[in-house]
């Protein structure tokens, strides 16, 4: 009985890293292009955005968002 126990805490205590992993970043770069893709009270927000987010987290992925100017925009 105390090994069963003994094996437990071990398995238990191996699978504590992955349970407290975070998901792997993705860096996703996007320009303004309202309504689908726009920066609002400095939150990028939009249809693309939150399409790209989900899909992205339902694989297992966290988006970072980084916002280019675009073609003749500063």
């Amino acid at each position: 009985m105390l090994i069963r126990h003994t094996i437990s805490i071990l398995l238990i205590s191996a699978a504590l890293p992955v349970l407290s992993e975070t998901a792997p970043v993705l860096k996703v770069v996007t320009t303004e292009y309202p309504p689908f893709e726009y920066v609002e009270d400095g939150v990028l927000q939009g249809y693309d955005v939150d399409t790209i987010r989900t899909v992205l987290r339902a694989m297992g992925y966290e988006p970072e968002f980084q916002v280019l100017p675009g073609p003749g925009r500063k």
